[in-house]
């Protein structure tokens, strides 16, 4: 049985910075580079950051983490975070984990 992976594209227009996260977006050896990819772009000029979760299968703990960690780094930055392509699934877990009244988010 191999691991499901996390891959991350991201591109930056003018100030707006979006991140795509496609895959199995739970264990924390692979979402770890979400943060610091989010702080590359708002150190890079980023103020307003997407992160497109439309093929992210699952949102774990881990992700979570990597999502709070990246709002307060745009937030301190002055800018704003949004994540985009809610799946039902994973908007249910932010609605478990009250994350849904911190995150602006859209749905799929």
């Amino acid at each position: 049985m191999t691991a499901s992976s996390t891959t991350l594209d991201c591109s930056l227009r003018d100030d707006t910075a979006t991140l795509r996260v496609d895959g199995n977006a739970s264990a924390r050896d692979r979402v770890s580079r979400i943060h610091a990819t989010v702080a590359n772009l708002v150190q890079r000029g980023a103020r307003t950051v997407v992160v497109d979760l439309s093929n992210a299968r699952w949102l774990g703990a881990a992700m979570l983490g990597e999502l709070v960690e990246s709002q307060r780094t745009v937030n301190r930055a002055g800018g704003r975070m949004r994540l985009a392509g809610l799946q039902r699934r994973a908007a249910r877990v932010l609605a478990a984990t009250r994350l849904d009244t911190v995150f602006e988010t859209t749905s799929a």
